[in-house]
């Protein structure tokens, strides 16, 4: 994952659009193995709260809906359901010295 070709920020546009690259990536056929992470030494390098906020204090309950539940729900299933090859996944961050803080 990236944002702009640098770090990721996450945004309600990129919970959103993992869902959907999620489906496309599952169903072509001639993927043997998908490796999912991101740039830069952290997962996420950034928060968009704005990007939430205009969804999630929309007049809209029908907007809401399909963001906190519909749009997650859609994640998960589609990680699961969606995905017929081996799946790594590698999750950026410090590197534990053994000593917890």
């Amino acid at each position: 994952m990236h944002t702009l070709n640098g770090p990721v920020h996450w945004s309600y546009q990129m919970h959103h659009a993992i869902a959907e690259v999620w489906t496309v990536v599952g169903h072509d056929t001639q993927n043997e193995v998908l490796i999912f992470t991101s740039t830069n030494p952290y997962w996420i390098n950034k928060w968009d709260t704005e990007s939430f906020r205009e969804v999630e204090e929309s007049p809209d309950n029908d907007q809401r809906y399909n963001v906190q539940i519909y749009d997650t729900l859609k994640v998960v299933e589609n990680f699961v359901n969606d995905i017929e090859v081996p799946t790594i996944t590698a999750i950026n961050g410090r590197e534990f010295t053994g000593k917890w803080p």
